[in-house]
């Protein structure tokens, strides 16, 4: 079990350049858990087993990897073949310079460059036609892709140095440092682009025909659910309180288990975006969700698996963070 959940922002892109309009997008949804309201709610999440069911429904219907967000069509069958190749790289920088190459013959979209600066590589981004106008899902979806594709080739956690968007700031700016956990980015910068060390190029890709064989079963969730960001604050913190979310240890308490100062703790949390606060929601939020779309146990038990001590308490919370209740949250129509 994976308490992840996905902005429903991402929903929504996936669902905007469906062309067939005689598609019931009702039905479509609620094959995959997913409840309209909370697809509209822009600040609402939902399961990210949800999400990766619902992108692969639209991505065999549109026949196209990048669902109507490239001019052309992306083949179905493309990454697979990429993938196939890139494990035969012997180091993750060989691998970017393989994967930026394969995009480009196949030529379409953002087409992906490898750049060599002084103390790092970075993936540029280039749009392929001057006439397409190519909206930020595409832009976030491609170097998301590619970073998690490094993570998993290499089964390491690579911390890129910072992403860089050519595009004002968007109104889910907040998503992005998750979505490059916990990376640096900056917006209204002269091009788009994903920032490496050079020491993360030269790290071994580890990963053999057997073990690409299961992650192509399903790529996207394998990519979703990745683990290898336990360095982090927010993500050793977040692993503390997991454990039992109906008695969630002190701030004091957690910062003696991890052996530093609760004001050291405190200030490492805020430099990663985060709070204390921040991460215990999270975690109440990710927990209902996931048992919400995932099981039948009675709202009453999660809700006090989930820390709460009032039905009440965790009806409004809910109602916060999807824009439903939990009974309409389940409801299938």
């Amino acid at each position: 079990m994976k308490n992840i959940t996905v902005p429903s922002y991402f929903a929504a892109s996936l669902l905007k350049n469906i062309p067939n309009k005689n598609v019931n997008y009702i039905e479509l949804l609620n094959k995959n858990d997913i409840r309209a309201q909370v697809v509209e709610n822009r600040n609402a999440r939902l399961s990210v087993e949800s999400f990766i069911s619902l992108q692969q429904d639209i991505t065999n219907l549109m026949q196209d990897e990048m669902i109507g967000h490239f001019e052309q069509a992306m083949p179905l069958g493309a990454f697979s073949i990429c993938c196939h190749s890139l494990i035969h790289s012997t180091t993750v920088g060989s691998a970017l310079e393989r994967y930026c190459q394969f995009y480009q013959i196949v030529n379409r979209g953002l087409l992906p460059k490898v750049a060599f600066q002084k103390d790092g590589v970075s993936v540029i981004l280039t749009p392929q036609s001057s006439s397409f106008i190519y909206d930020r899902y595409a832009y976030e979806a491609c170097l998301y892709y590619i970073h998690r594709l490094l993570n998993w080739l290499s089964n390491s956690f690579i911390q890129p140095v910072q992403a860089n968007f050519d595009y004002a700031y968007p109104e889910h700016a907040a998503q992005y440092r998750p979505l490059f956990l916990g990376t640096n980015v900056i917006f209204d910068s002269d091009r788009t682009e994903l920032i490496f060390s050079a020491s993360a190029m030269d790290l071994p890709v580890v990963q053999d025909q057997q073990s690409l064989s299961k992650f192509l079963q399903n790529p996207a969730y394998e990519m979703a659910i990745q683990g290898y960001e336990t360095s982090h604050w927010s993500s050793r913190v977040s692993k503390l309180i997991q454990r039992d979310l109906k008695n969630i240890p002190s701030l004091e308490s957690l910062a003696q288990t991890l052996s530093v100062h609760p004001q050291t703790l405190r200030r490492r949390l805020k430099v990663e975006g985060t709070s204390f606060q921040g991460i215990k929601n999270n975690a109440r939020r990710d927990y209902a969700i996931y048992k919400l779309s995932r099981t039948r146990e009675s709202i009453d038990n999660i809700s006090l698996k989930a820390g709460f001590s009032e039905i009440s308490t965790f009806f409004r919370a809910f109602k916060t963070w999807t824009g439903v209740t939990p009974t309409s949250y389940r409801r299938t129509d």
